[in-house]
Formats: structure tokens, sequence, C-alpha cells
């Protein structure tokens, strides 16, 4: 048999795509929901020239790829591909694709394996290491996951992670912090978890394990009409602020309102809840505060919701159209 040699592999990864699309414009919040984004995908190009005794190859071949984390033994990472790729005049072009996560910021090396016209097994060509672009190199330790809607971004330790499923979660760095909510963030630190709606999350270390001791930044929100209560959401729709079992939070809330008339209101409360057996309560009574309102009818309340094991947030004006949001910093202990 001839001696089959790789002259060169070039490999274009779609990370630099794949950046683009997570720094690109935003659109409007009236056009950002009826528009789908496409996910660039976690595929690239390999390009290569093959000569089989010193002659550029021409016609298929069969061609072996793997992915290894380490230039020698190691192990292997990802999907096993085997691949028929045309060769002209000993140049070939083939898109590689080995799955969701493989390219996490760690260094990877690409084995391939040929066997071209007359050829009875794959010839070993060695590994190639694949290195960044030099654009994104500005942002090592960097990965993301796609979906339809929002890419989640994922920094800092290889062990950081977003719940697979969820969209426009973001772990920026840090260590061992995990994002498993929609739109939950962690900046940074060492044992956070984010795991509601659009929770902000920060641990600076954990007592036993991640989001034992932490601290957290809750948004709700919900247009109200009428005067009965009306619960604010941390989606704006459902989603509840939910104190797991075996779970304490101290809590300071700011509640603001503002009606198509122009009239505001703002409260303050503070307090201690607790999850003890799957029984949700408050610890002492609640401290509210009114900063001021225009319209006396118009109040608003915290409860420890049992039967859902949540903090609800609840509001009332007096017939108006109001939008209202509130913010929680918390203070979160679990055993």
């Amino acid at each position: 048999m001839n001696k089959i040699a790789l002259l060169y592999g070039a490999v274009a990864l779609a990370l630099l795509l794949a950046l683009a699309a997570v720094t690109c414009a935003q659109a409007s919040s009236a056009d950002a929901a009826a528009v789908q984004a496409t996910p660039v995908g976690s595929g690239f190009t390999y390009q290569g020239q093959l000569e089989q005794g010193g002659t550029p190859v021409n016609g298929p071949c069969s061609m072996a790829f793997r992915l290894y984390d380490q230039a020698a033994g190691g192990n292997q990472v990802g999907l096993p591909l085997t691949r028929t790729v045309p060769v002209s005049n000993g140049l070939f072009t083939v898109h590689l694709d080995f799955g969701n996560g493989i390219f996490t910021g760690d260094a990877r090396w690409l084995e391939v394996r040929v066997k071209c016209g007359g050829d009875s097994v794959h010839t070993p060509l060695g590994r190639q290491e694949l290195t960044a672009a030099p654009y994104a190199l500005a942002l090592p330790g960097l990965w993301t996951q796609q979906n339809l809607t929002s890419t989640n971004l994922i920094g800092g330790y290889n062990g950081n992670s977003v719940t697979a499923g969820v969209e426009g979660a973001s772990v920026v760095g840090g260590w061992h912090n995990t994002a498993s909510g929609y739109d939950a963030t962690v900046p940074g630190g060492d044992g956070a978890v984010s795991d509601h709606y659009g929770q902000l999350a920060y641990a600076s270390g954990s007592l036993y394990r991640p989001g034992d001791a932490q601290f957290s930044l809750y948004v709700l929100r919900r247009e109200s009409s009428g005067d009965s209560w009306t619960d604010l959401y941390l989606d704006g729709s459902s989603a509840l602020l939910t104190v797991a079992v075996s779970r304490t939070l101290t809590f300071d809330i700011m509640v603001v309102g503002r009606s198509d008339t122009g009239e505001s209101a703002g409260y303050r409360f503070q307090g201690v809840i607790e999850n003890v057996g799957g029984t949700t309560g408050f610890v002492g009574a609640p401290i509210k505060t009114d900063l001021g309102k225009d319209d006396s009818a118009w109040d608003a309340e915290v409860v420890a919701d049992d039967t859902n094991d949540a903090l609800l947030v609840q509001v009332k004006g007096n017939g108006e159209a109001i939008y209202w949001a509130a913010t929680v910093q918390a203070a979160e202990v679990s055993w």
C-alpha cells in the first residue's frame, strides 16, 4: 500500500459565529416575541490535502474523525464520525459536528484516519490540536448553549453549567455555579445556584453543597386593574418565588406602582420566611413601610403561601390600570 500523507488540515470553528449570535443587537420587545433566531449549531468545517505515494489523491475516501482531550491517549470526546469525502487533486472539505457541549474552553485534538481506493483499512494520520481563531481568544473560557430563542452563556470553571432546556441563562464566571432557571444569572463567585425565573444569585462558597449560602435578587411584575388583590410574578404571569424545603430567606422587598393616569405608590417589606418539612411560614411578622402613595386606597402586602411554598407579593389599586414591579433581595441558607 502506498503511504498516505495529510499535508495540512485547517479547522474553521463556528465559535466566532456563536459569539456573534450572543452579542448581536436585540430587536425591540415587540419584535423579539415574534422572531426566533436560527441556532448556529455546533459543527465546523475541516479542510485538508491528501497525497498517496507522493501523488495527490483523486476520488472518494472514507475518513474517520475522532475528538480527544489529550494529544496522546486521553478520552474520546463527542460522537465518532465517519464520512465518505470527495477528494479532488488532493484537496477536500468536510463538515464535522461532534455534538453539543463539546467545545467548553478545554483543549481538543482531532484524530483523522483515512481509507482511499485500494486500501483495506483506515490509516491513522495522527492528531491535530484545534486552536482558537484570534478573535475568539478575546473571550477565553467562554462558550454557549444555543437554542431557538436566547442563547445561554457560560464562562469560568468548566464545571459551571446551565441546565439543559432553559433559555436566556448565563453563568459569567467563577466556580461550581449553576443556572437552571429561564433568564437566570450567576455573575461569578463560588457555589451559587440560580434556579428561579430571572433570578440573580451570588455566593462566595458553600457550606456543604452549592446554593446553601447565597445572596439572590428577584424581580416580580404584573399589571393590575380593579380594586382586588393581585399577585406579582417573576415572569409577569405565573412563576412564583418558591421556598424549598429546609430553606430560610431573610428578605428586603421594594414595591412600586404607577397608574396610566400618573398616580404612584411605594412600599417596603422586611422579614424572614422558612420552609420546615414542607410547611412554609414567616418567622415573626414582616415589617411594612408605606413609602408614599397618591391614592390612600392603594395597598400592598406579603404572604407566606403554604399551599405553594412561596413568598407572595400582592398589590391592589382603586380601579385604575396600574403597572407594578417589586425587587426582592434575599440572604438564603439551607440544609
